[in-house]
């Protein structure tokens, strides 16, 4: 919901340039630059919504959100197993996750900004920590918020092939499995 929401806030200022988008300020506060009266995204910002919104929506969403949730369903159910081998690794790869998501929400509340170096981290807007106005403090959460949800993908990765090799029902082999 929130990375749909940075979606639409960056596409309505593509959108409509000319447009106040003040009603934002009391949400955006000093995000919103007020010139002659006319409210609009201030340009670091908008590189910050275009990079959290990617972030989130790619790694958060798609990667960890869906496959991993529907993993942890369907992977016992089709194996004849009652659960994941490892359910204290199934909580920690959740924790992972969550706090991981914590510091990644945590970043936009910055002083100095959420990092706004593209959701791929490639240089120049990365590698200078003038580049951006989320280069010090903002990039450092960033990287700090992915460090945690590689942890969290490895934990369940290592949970889903212990589930695969171990639990199979009786008479499954590895080339009959769904």
């Amino acid at each position: 919901i929130i990375g749909a929401a940075m979606s639409v806030v960056f596409r309505l200022q593509l959108g409509f340039p000319e447009e106040s988008m003040a009603w934002l300020k009391p949400v955006l506060g000093k995000w919103i630059t007020l010139n002659d009266g006319v409210g609009t995204l201030a340009p670091e910002f908008y590189y910050a919504l275009v990079t959290m919104h990617g972030t989130i929506l790619v790694f958060f969403v798609l990667t960890a959100g869906l496959s991993g949730t529907f993993s942890n369903l369907l992977i016992p159910l089709q194996l004849g197993a009652r659960d994941m081998a490892s359910p204290f690794l199934n909580m920690l790869s959740y924790w992972f996750f969550f706090f991981s998501g914590v510091i990644m929400m945590y970043s936009l509340f910055l002083n100095t900004g959420p990092f706004s170096g593209g959701w791929t981290a490639y240089p120049p807007l990365s590698a200078l920590p003038q580049a951006s106005s989320g280069s010090g403090a903002g990039m450092t959460l960033w990287l700090v918020s992915l460090t945690l949800f590689v942890v969290s993908v490895l934990l369940g990765g290592i949970n889903y092939v212990t589930t695969v090799l171990n639990l199979r029902t009786k008479g499954m082999s590895m080339w009959r499995m769904p």
